[in-house]
């Protein structure tokens, strides 16, 4: 999973670092934060593995967030591009772009994922909760964290009348409305 940058018309490509870069996400900003996670244990290819920002140019490379117990992955900017949300432990954490005011505003548990902030930044929708209490679906919050509410109720599927599997939800995307 290499990083590269391309021009809109597709000319320019070009590698960025030749990491494991997952998930990125652009910022309005103009930085792109990504997950370095080899899936090797202290076999660091480039930096050590953890949420990442870096310039289009591949300039200021900054380590957010991360260790081996909690990696920070599913990044996603806040629509002014100064806070990230991303996912750790199945916890929604919130952050500033440098990577400080770290803030983990879901519970451990309710298996949260996903985060996507909305065009006007006053919500985050995610995805997850407890399937064992039936409490399973896609949900909006504030950035704070309060404000939780399920908009979409996760059904579980049936074999022959049996409940077998929770519905499976990908990640949520915001777009503004049409003027």
């Amino acid at each position: 999973w290499t990083l590269y940058v391309v021009r809109s018309d597709g000319t320019g490509l070009r590698e960025m670092r030749p990491y494991e870069a997952q998930r990125p996400a652009w910022s309005v900003r103009g930085r792109i934060a990504f997950l370095n996670n080899d899936d090797q244990y202290r076999m660091t290819i480039g930096p050590r593995d953890g949420l990442y920002s870096i310039r289009p140019d591949g300039t200021r490379l900054r380590r957010l967030f991360g260790g081996f117990v909690a990696l920070g992955s599913e990044p996603d900017w806040s629509p002014d591009g100064r806070r990230l949300a991303f996912r750790a432990r199945s916890r929604i954490v919130t952050m500033n772009a440098d990577g400080s005011g770290r803030r983990a505003i879901t519970e451990a548990g309710r298996g949260f994922s996903h985060p996507a902030w909305s065009p006007d930044g006053k919500y985050i929708a995610v995805v997850g909760g407890d399937p064992e209490t039936g409490d399973h679906g896609l949900y909006v919050m504030r950035p704070n964290g309060r404000g939780v509410r399920r908009i979409v109720v996760g059904r579980r599927k049936t074999s022959r009348g049996e409940l077998t599997e929770w519905q499976q939800f990908g990640p949520p995307s915001w777009q503004p409305l049409p003027r």
